[in-house]
């Protein structure tokens, strides 16, 4: 009960204080914009932190492997390799290029998946987001993925058909027409 008075007591004293003395309206004003210097734009920083590539999410039943996606991306380097270091089982995308392996990467396998009451169960049908790097346009990937045998090549030109068509103008991703 002593606590109770004591705090009231508190915000009787300090409310008054805190209370704004005159009658003028506070004052708003807008800073003048100023130029920021290239190295220190935030914009530009996270720019230079990733690499282009592209993110591909790949559905994996049994021994099938199909291509649900495909997205045009700017990825951190280290994306590619995200939980190499783990355990387990990996799906290892490659890409190719004019028939040149041109980049590498590999994703975690969810291929075991534990169920209460149940236990540790196989997945046979599942789903994979792997970040590619890619530092030229690639025409096709091949996806492995040794937990369940599955093995695939998957073209991966259309992901490159609605950026071209806005940035064609001397794009390294784009074909020039003939």
């Amino acid at each position: 009960m002593r606590t109770t008075y004591l705090t009231l007591a508190l915000l009787g004293v300090s409310l008054p204080a805190c209370t704004r003395q005159g009658g003028e309206p506070a004052k708003v004003q807008d800073l003048e914009p100023r130029a920021v210097a290239a190295a220190d734009d935030q914009v530009n920083r996270q720019g230079e932190a990733t690499i282009d590539g592209l993110v591909l999410t790949l559905t994996i039943d049994g021994a099938a492997v199909s291509l649900d996606q495909v997205t045009l991306a700017r990825i951190p380097p280290a994306a590619a390799q995200r939980g190499a270091e783990a355990k387990g089982d990996r799906v290892t995308v490659v890409g190719f290029a004019a028939g040149t392996r041109v980049s590498e990467a590999s994703a975690p396998d969810a291929v075991l998946n534990a169920q209460e009451g149940v236990g540790l169960v196989r997945a046979t049908k599942r789903q994979v987001v792997v970040s590619l790097p890619a530092p030229r346009a690639l025409d096709e990937v091949e996806v492995s993925a040794p937990a369940t045998g599955a093995t695939a090549r998957l073209n991966v030109r259309a992901a490159y058909a609605s950026y071209c068509k806005e940035y064609r103008r001397d794009n390294r991703y784009c074909p020039s027409p003939k």
